[in-house]
């Protein structure tokens, strides 16, 4: 054997032919220290020539490891010890060996749209090779389908120990790689990476083929202004300690697609992690179910963009299969530095966007694979994998740092949409580990209009508003950023539960600390308000419906056009809260929505214009519930649901940004 690096390395290896870090071609073997086109006499394993008689790797036939180190005529023989040690014996592993089969990609996937709800945001689905029409979503349209690649196991191996020494010294380095946490090891293939004690195999990207143009898929055209773009192409250049990004930009349909992917049960002898565009249409290795006693997968990922982020598991067929690949909606918020999920074993899908294809029960799994869905406008990227592990909790995803800083990004648009997704778009955020959620909602007349923010963090701006209102009365649109659950969350995933602290009735809440600045022309028909949300019941647990303010609400009127007025009539008192004073008008919200009439809200309008605003919204919650406006009041029992801050807009208005907005619910 050769030593490179600290490690032994067998004779004729291609990566180290002749001499360390000589790697031989694609297509080329290595054989007496050259690389060469042909094993002649000796057996290929993997891109190794070994002679199965003697090589200790590679006993008998390919693959077969001496735990002593020695073979001889084709069997495994035990070696006695002398007095330097036992000759260098490796306990972390056969140099890295693995057991699994082979590898199989998919730039496939699933087409899948949803038409959205009233305060839905849809993200479509994707498609490519292999794909398929998915259907049209409800009232509260979910995102689309998903496509991954196919992967195999290996038991993840260690590195050899260096030789043995003298007069009776230690038989020199032992092998410890056990396969850590997202651990590119020393011996492995390039872009070969270990997951946990047992996962292991190729790291890969891929995207759809839609090109720029008209795309026939299952029969219906596609026009793409925006091809996909995806980089790295694969992940051969890794170096230990690297991270495992992909960025790029998802082309302007559902039918489009961008994975990161890894194989999970790919044997280290004999893979091959370069791009290959002709994997898509391979089977992947057999797989492994889930461990006994784990309930899914948690991950730790970062992402600073406005895309939805799915991870998918696939069995051995997924590549062009539909039903052996089964996807989970993971709604990462985009911390930018890293952000820990669990994405259940019971809650993966065929068809995730709308839950109505098959559960997942306990399938092989061959890869896993993090993927962006398209939508009808062109879907910027970015994101690392920082790693992932079977576990029953968030908590059990590995740790680890990667900052990409402020989640950005463009939502809505819909110019030339004829759904309402995009009119109703959402991303969620993270910032200073709190979560929001930012949400065009160009709701008035979405049918004949167009709604576009560009948003930083938990700050945004209306770049593009043509909408008008569609009564004379009612507001056009309502872009805001809000926290709580706004009705619609999106089978579970547009919320902010693990951050907000709530439902909270008013009575057991001490403080709710809120910031919030805004700037651009005040000559337009908007206005600057906050809308609290309050139901009467708790409503995971009570009768009331987790709809927008079912029981009633308030709001705070920052800026106030001379033409608008809030709902009800000015009770002719004012309140100085927050240091400020404020006129307060109330009045009966009416029936809607099914629900009666008799719903009280109460606006507290600035009596001089505020562009900014620092205070503790209990002051404003405790005096709807202590006082009568107009015989409208709140009730100290009712339940906080939701906090927004944002513009009521009754004609489109651009440039206006919203900065800096924070709210902290404590009891």
């Amino acid at each position: 054997m050769a030593y490179c690096s600290g490690v032994c390395v067998i004779p004729n290896d291609a990566n180290n032919c002749g001499g360390c870090g000589i790697q031989c071609a694609t297509g080329q073997v290595c054989m007496n220290g050259t690389c060469t086109t042909s094993c002649g006499t000796l057996r290929l394993c993997g891109s190794s020539c070994v002679d199965p008689m003697t090589n200790a790797l590679n006993c008998g036939d390919c693959n077969i490891a001496c735990p002593s180190g020695q073979c001889a005529n084709g069997q495994c023989v035990p070696v006695s010890g002398g007095s330097g040690g036992t000759t260098g014996m490796n306990t972390g592993g056969a140099t890295g060996m693995n057991t699994g089969g082979a590898t199989g990609m998919n730039t496939g996937g699933a087409t899948g749209m949803n038409t959205g709800g009233a305060t839905g945001m849809n993200t479509g689905g994707t498609t490519s090779v292999g794909g398929r029409t998915g259907t049209t979503g409800g009232t509260t349209g979910s995102p689309g389908g998903t496509t991954s690649v196919g992967g195999t196991t290996g038991n993840p191996g260690g590195t050899s120990g260096n030789p043995g020494g003298t007069s009776g010294t230690t038989g020199g380095t032992t092998g410890t790689n056990t396969g850590g946490t997202g651990n590119v090891s020393t011996g492995d293939p390039p872009g070969y990476v270990h997951w946990g004690s047992d996962w292991a195999g190729c790291a890969w990207t891929g995207k759809d083929t839609l090109k720029v143009g008209s795309n026939t898929v299952d029969g219906n055209t596609i026009t793409l202004t925006q091809a996909t773009t995806i980089s790295p192409q694969d992940f051969t250049g890794m170096q230990s300690g690297d991270n495992f990004c992909a960025k790029g930009t998802v082309g302007d349909a559902y039918e489009a697609v961008a994975l990161l992917g890894f194989n999970i049960t790919e044997p280290a002898a004999g893979a091959d992690c370069s791009y290959d565009p002709n994997a898509a249409e391979q089977k992947a290795d057999p797989g492994v179910p889930p461990s006994a006693g784990m309930k899914g997968i948690a991950v730790n990922i970062s992402s600073n963009v406005a895309s939805s982020l799915r991870i998918q598991i696939q069995g051995p067929d997924g590549g062009t299969d539909a039903n052996d690949r089964w996807c989970y909606d993971l709604n990462a918020s985009g911390s930018g530095g890293g952000e820990k999920l669990f994405a259940p074993y019971a809650e993966f899908n065929t068809t995730c966007w709308d839950g109505k294809g098959n559960d997942y029960n306990n399938e092989p799994i061959s890869a896993v694979v993090f993927l962006v869905p398209g939508t009808p406008a062109p879907t910027p990227y970015e994101y690392c994998v920082i790693g992932f592990a079977e576990g029953n909790a968030a908590s059990d995803a590995p740790d680890g740092h990667v900052d990409l800083g402020a989640t950005k990004g463009t939502i809505g648009g819909g110019c030339s949409d004829t759904t309402e997704d995009l009119d109703y778009q959402r991303k969620r955020v993270t910032v200073d580990g709190k979560q929001y959620i930012i949400q065009n909602n160009n709701w008035g007349s979405w049918q004949s209009s167009c709604q576009t923010l560009e948003f930083e963090g938990n700050s945004f701006t209306v770049t593009q508003s043509t909408g008008t209102s569609p009564d004379g009365a009612a507001p056009a649109s309502f872009p805001s950023i809000y926290v709580g659950r706004n009705g619609d969350t999106a089978n579970g995933t547009m919320t902010t539960a693990a951050t907000d602290h709530l439902p909270k009735t008013i009575g057991s809440i001490t403080s709710a600390k809120t910031t919030f600045a805004w700037s651009g022309s005040s000559g337009g028909d908007f206005n600057v308000s906050y809308d609290v949300w309050f139901a009467a019941d708790n409503p995971p647990n009570g009768g009331a419906m987790y709809e927008d303010a079912v029981s009633g609400f308030i709001m705070l009127w920052l800026y106030d056009p001379s033409s608008r007025q809030p709902v009800g009539s000015d009770s002719g008192q004012d309140a100085t809260l927050c240091g400020k004073s404020w006129s307060v008008w109330a009045g009966d919200r009416g029936a809607s929505a099914g629900l009666p009439a008799g719903r009280p809200v109460i606006s507290y309008v600035a009596n001089s214009t505020l562009q900014s605003i620092d205070c503790d919204l209990k002051e404003f919650m405790q005096d709807a519930s202590t006082k009568s406006y107009n015989g409208m009041q709140l009730s100290s029992s009712w339940y906080l649901t939701d906090v927004f801050a944002g513009f009521e807009m009754w004609t489109g208005t651009t440039g206006l940004k919203a900065s800096n907005f924070t709210v902290d619910v404590l009891p």
